[in-house]
């Protein structure tokens, strides 16, 4: 059975929901810290797609397309 994406964005959400507050109790990190290192995740993942993006746009560019 397959679920909808609205469904896998809330179960994503009760995750790290989860995974915010383990961090949050269990090491000496503030909330501060933490959102600084998703905010880092995203912008990496981000520049990685793009980047990505681009390799694919100039494997289609070629001498012929001049």
């Amino acid at each position: 059975m397959e679920i909808d994406e609205r469904t896998q964005q809330a179960m994503l959400y009760k995750d790290l929901e989860s995974l915010l507050q383990r961090y949050y109790d269990e090491f000496d990190m503030s909330y501060e810290s933490i959102l600084g290192v998703l905010f880092r995740r995203l912008v990496v993942t981000v520049l990685d797609d793009i980047s990505e993006e681009n390799e694919n746009d100039d494997e289609k560019f070629t001498e012929e397309d001049d």
